[in-house]
């Protein structure tokens, strides 16, 4: 790493406003996630308040009208924040949905409500939106929710994810985006980490960034329509889809890495290191990936955690690559 001898310092570059409830189960004209998770005093009734509180919000801030009765019998069991085991299924035989009219009546359909409604509770805690009135002659961009079954190594289902994404192709340049552009790290520097991790005896980590471009600013004026809600909604955050949201996301990161003591790489622009009392650090970035050869790993996630929510650790696979890791040797 030639950058370890000679570094480039690069310099950084309303929600919805609602009341809380007013008692426990009485629930105001729009509350808020946050509110919906609010601790209650008996352990006995917290699930099911949390339930209760966040279906009110589903339905209140727009849930699709085809997807209300499937929500109302997804409520009516303790199903939310469960973790849905299929051993003998593979990620490969689930068929996915290709619209929500596919959803309902569906064999999984519990398990598609369910990635549902966390993307659209993710979606309001990181205050994606701001809802705004429709007004003639607005341009407003569409969005759709697409849908997919995550796998593990070994081919075996690891979860549902239902994705809202706002429809890229209806945006035009010059006027909803500009530049779109955005570097990831290249495959030798993915090598190069795994590498330093080998030489100096340290455990291959990588993490992943949860609902990774909504963390970054939208900084062109972009309205969406959301199924189901009659007002449209000003971005506030990078909704995946928009062609810009990759470039807003590396600028987020870039900024972030540099703002906790690490260098961008001049070489290249996916890698940032850092150097300290003999101790070099490198994470690479490939979009919501970050592989790391770290020396302590929990000091640089707990500096992340007050900007990012991030998940991940020694990992077995990343990028499609299955890594083994024993007996300090790491096989890729």
């Amino acid at each position: 790493l030639r950058d370890t001898q000679e570094a480039s310092v690069i310099s950084p570059a309303d929600t919805i406003s609602q009341p809380a409830p007013t008692s426990p189960g009485t629930i105001t004209a729009n509350p808020t996630v946050e509110n919906c998770l609010e601790t209650p005093s008996t352990p006995v009734l917290e699930e099911r308040t949390q339930q209760q509180e966040l279906h009110s919000l589903l339905r209140e801030v727009g849930v699709p009208e085809i997807l209300r009765a499937a929500l109302d019998n997804y409520f009516q069991v303790d199903t939310v924040n469960t973790v849905i085991e299929m051993p003998n299924r593979k990620a490969a035989d689930i068929p996915v949905p290709l619209s929500l009219q596919d959803v309902i009546g569906n064999k999984y359909e519990v398990q598609w409500v369910d990635a549902i409604t966390k993307e659209l509770q993710a979606l309001f805690e990181m205050k994606t939106f701001k809802r705004i009135a429709r007004t003639k002659g607005m341009r407003v961009i569409t969005t759709r929710f697409v849908f997919k079954v995550k796998s593990k190594p070994d081919g075996s289902i690891e979860k549902f994810k239902a994705r809202l994404v706002v429809q890229g192709c209806k945006m035009k340049k010059g006027v909803d985006y500009h530049e779109t552009y955005s570097p990831v790290m290249r495959a030798s520097s993915l090598r190069i980490i795994i590498h330093m991790c080998q030489y100096y005896g340290r455990s291959f980590h990588n993490y992943d960034v949860q609902n990774s471009y909504v963390n970054a600013d939208m900084q062109d004026n972009v309205i969406v329509a959301i199924p189901g809600l009659e007002d449209v909604c000003l971005l506030q955050g990078s909704l995946y889809g928009a062609p810009q949201a990759c470039l807003n996301w590396h600028i987020k990161l870039r900024d972030t890495f540099l703002g906790v003591g690490f260098t961008q790489s001049k070489f290249d622009s996916g890698l940032f290191f850092k150097r300290k009392e003999g101790n070099t650090d490198v994470v690479g970035e490939y979009i919501d990936d970050l592989p790391m050869c770290l020396n302590e790993p929990e000091k640089l996630i707990e500096s992340l955690a007050p900007m990012l929510k991030i998940t991940g650790g020694p990992t077995e696979q990343i990028l499609g690559i299955n890594v083994t890791q024993q007996d300090n040797e790491i096989r890729v």
